[in-house]
C-alpha cells in the first residue's frame, strides 16, 4: 500500500515516517490536547514506536490505513498528522472511510492549519484507496 502526499494551496499532507516523531512529539506536547480525550503528551520513542505500527499498516486485508502528517508549507513545520481508516465491505467496491486529524494548538482555533476552507481532510478521504468516501 502506497500512501501518495496530498498538496493543497498551504499545507502538504506527507506520508507518516517514523523519523517524523521528534519533531511531533513537540506539535502534540500540549496537554490542552488532551483535556476531552484523555491521555497525556507522547514522548519522542512511544511516539516513533505508534508511528512505525501505522506505517507498518493494517494486518486486517479488509482493512487499510493512510496517514499524513501536515506541513504548514509557509512555515516549513509539522503541525500535524490526519489518518484515514478505509474498510472494504463485503460487496465488490463497498468501502468505508474513517478520517481524523490533530492539530497542535499552536496552529488551532483560526490559525492556518486549522482555518476553513478544509480541502485537506476533503482530499484525504476522497484519495484514500482511489475511492469515493461516504
Amino acid at each position: 500500500m502506497q500512501v501518495e502526499p496530498i498538496l493543497t494551496g498551504r499545507l502538504d499532507l506527507l506520508p507518516l515516517r517514523a523519523e517524523d516523531a521528534d519533531e511531533m512529539a513537540d506539535v502534540l506536547a500540549d496537554p490542552v490536547l488532551y483535556a476531552f480525550t484523555g491521555g497525556e503528551p507522547p514522548t519522542p520513542p512511544s511516539l516513533r514506536a505508534r508511528y512505525e505500527r501505522q506505517v507498518a499498516g493494517s494486518h486486517d486485508p479488509a482493512e487499510r490505513w493512510y496517514n499524513w502528517v501536515i506541513r504548514l508549507r509557509d512555515a516549513g513545520c509539522l503541525c500535524g498528522t490526519v489518518q484515514a481508516t478505509v474498510t472494504t465491505g463485503p460487496a465488490a467496491g463497498d468501502a468505508v472511510a474513517e478520517v481524523a486529524w490533530v492539530v497542535g494548538v499552536p496552529w488551532c482555533h483560526g490559525k492556518a492549519a486549522a482555518s476553513p476552507p478544509r480541502p485537506p481532510a476533503r482530499s484525504s478521504a476522497g484519495s484514500a484507496g482511489g475511492r469515493s468516501a461516504r
